[in-house]
C-alpha cells in the first residue's frame, strides 16, 4: 500500500485547488493511504473538516502544526513517523513556498521520496527531492498536479476531470434543504462579500494586509442594482465581515437576504450549488462555485487570472492589469497601501458583466 503525505496550504481557495490531485492519486491507487499536514490550529481543522464533510473525501488523516506550540509539533511528527509515509508532496504555489521547512518537515516524519512542482528551494540537508518541472503560467490546480506525473498521473491544462468531482450533490443537498431559506433553484445570484487577508513571512514573523477585498460600499450599491434589476440577490461571508455589513446595513434593501456570518463553511457551499451565478474577490468561495460548474465572475487585483480565476470555462474575472500587480506570494502585498487594482473596479462594470452574463 502507498502512503502520501501532502503538506499544503489550509485556506478554503487552496484546499480546492489540490483535492482534485487526491482524488486523482485515490483512483489510481485505491489502497493507498493519503494524509494532510498544514499551519493552523483547531479552528483551522474544523473548516478544512466542515469542507471535506459535503465532498467526496479521499484524505484519510488531517495534522496540523503552528509556530506556538513545541509540544502539539513534537507529538504531530511522531504520530506522523509511525504513519511511516513513503512519499511526500508539497502542493504551494505562492511566493513562501521557497522556503526549505516544507521538504524539511516531510523528510523529518520519513518520506523517501518528496515531490514538488519546482518552486520549493532546494537544500543541502534534503537529498530525497524529486523536482517535477516548473510551469509558469498555469492554474493552481494544474500547478497541483504537476505534482503527480512523478506518479503516472497526467492531466490536460484547464480541463481537469477531478475538479468536477469534489463535492458530493447528495450532502448538499441534504444540508441545503435543512437551511429552508425558500429560495427557488438558479433564481437569485450570491455576491460573497469578503476575502481574507494576504500574509507573508518576514524576519520569521508574518505580516498581514487587506488588499483582496473590494471596498464594501461597492458590494452594497451593486445589489440594490441587482434588486433594482429584479435580479434576487443573496450575500454570503464569514464572520469576519459581520462588522462590514452592518456598517451599511441600512444602505442595503430589505428584500437582499444577508447571511453574512450566519453560515459555517459547509452551508455556504450549499447554497452557492442553487445560485444562477456566484460574484465575488479572490476567495475560497469563489472557487467551490467554480467546481460546481456555477458561472462565477471574480474580482482580481494582486494575482492574475490565469492563476487564480475560477476554474474552468463557466468562470470569468475582472483584471486591471495595474503595472504593480501581480504582486501576491512576492511580499509587496503587505506593504500596499492603496490598492487601486481592487478599487478602481468600477460598479457600473462588475454590473454591466453580470447582466451580459446572465
Amino acid at each position: 500500500m502507498k502512503k502520501f503525505l501532502l503538506n499544503a496550504s489550509s485556506g478554503i481557495g487552496d484546499i480546492m485547488f489540490f483535492l482534485p490531485a487526491v482524488l486523482a492519486l485515490k483512483e489510481t491507487y485505491p489502497d493507498s493511504q493519503i494524509g494532510f499536514l498544514f499551519r493552523g490550529d483547531e479552528t483551522t481543522k474544523q473548516t478544512v473538516s466542515s469542507i471535506l464533510s459535503i465532498a467526496h473525501n479521499k484524505i484519510d488523516d488531517l495534522q496540523y502544526y503552528n509556530n506556538s506550540n513545541f509540544i502539539h509539533n513534537f507529538k504531530v511528527l511522531l504520530q506522523l513517523k509511525l504513519q511511516k509515509y513513503e512519499y511526500g508532496m508539497i502542493l504551494k504555489y505562492d511566493g513562501q513556498s521557497k522556503s526549505v521547512w516544507a521538504a524539511l518537515i516531510l523528510k523529518l516524519v520519513g518520506c523517501k521520496t518528496i515531490a514538488l512542482d519546482g518552486y520549493v528551494k532546494e537544500n543541502q540537508y534534503i537529498d530525497n527531492i524529486v523536482p517535477v518541472a516548473k510551469r509558469e503560467n498555469i492554474h493552481n490546480v494544474d500547478r497541483c498536479f504537476e505534482c503527480l506525473k512523478y506518479f503516472g498521473i497526467n492531466s490536460e491544462y484547464n480541463e481537469n476531470i477531478y475538479y468536477r468531482r469534489i463535492f458530493n450533490k447528495e450532502k448538499i443537498e441534504k444540508t441545503y434543504t435543512q437551511l429552508n431559506l425558500g429560495l427557488s433553484n438558479e433564481e437569485f445570484i450570491v455576491l460573497c462579500v469578503g476575502a481574507n487577508k494576504v500574509s507573508f513571512k518576514i524576519n520569521g514573523k508574518y505580516k498581514s494586509n487587506d488588499v483582496k477585498n473590494w471596498p464594501i460600499e461597492n458590494w452594497i450599491v451593486l445589489a440594490n442594482s441587482l434588486n433594482k434589476e429584479n435580479i434576487r440577490v443573496v450575500l454570503v461571508g464569514g464572520k469576519n465581515d459581520i462588522k462590514k455589513i452592518i456598517d451599511c446595513k441600512e444602505r442595503l434593501d430589505n428584500s437582499i437576504l444577508n447571511l453574512v456570518g450566519r453560515m459555517n463553511i459547509a452551508e455556504s457551499i450549499s447554497i452557492l450549488e442553487y445560485a444562477k451565478m456566484v460574484v465575488g474577490c479572490d476567495t475560497g468561495l469563489m472557487h467551490c462555485a467554480a467546481s460546481l460548474n456555477k458561472r462565477t465572475l471574480m474580482l482580481l487585483g494582486g494575482i492574475t487570472p490565469i492563476q487564480a480565476q475560477g476554474y474552468g470555462k463557466n468562470s470569468e474575472s475582472i483584471y486591471l492589469h495595474k503595472q504593480c500587480s501581480p504582486c501576491f506570494g512576492t511580499g509587496k502585498d503587505v506593504f500596499c497601501n492603496d490598492p487601486v487594482c481592487m478599487k478602481e473596479i468600477s460598479v457600473e462594470n462588475v454590473l454591466e458583466r453580470i447582466l451580459n452574463i446572465c
